[in-house]
């Protein structure tokens, strides 16, 4: 998980309620360039729909 905005510690709290919720985030980090909205990578579209109801954000790349 990257954090792409100015806000410390976002990627932190976000692998906090995605591990609550029992997912696992293997590593949280900032990424080099601000964007504007969460992007959701993945090869699994139903998990990626989860992860963006609990975080309540973000539109979903399948890839």
């Amino acid at each position: 998980m990257l954090n792409s905005t100015n806000k410390n510690g976002l990627a932190a709290k976000y692998k906090d309620i995605l591990r609550e919720n029992k997912y696992e985030v293997s590593e949280i980090g900032n990424y080099n360039k601000k964007l504007r909205e969460t992007i959701i990578y993945t090869k699994d579209n139903e998990v990626a729909e989860e992860i963006k109801e609990i975080i309540v954000c973000g539109i979903v790349k399948k890839i």
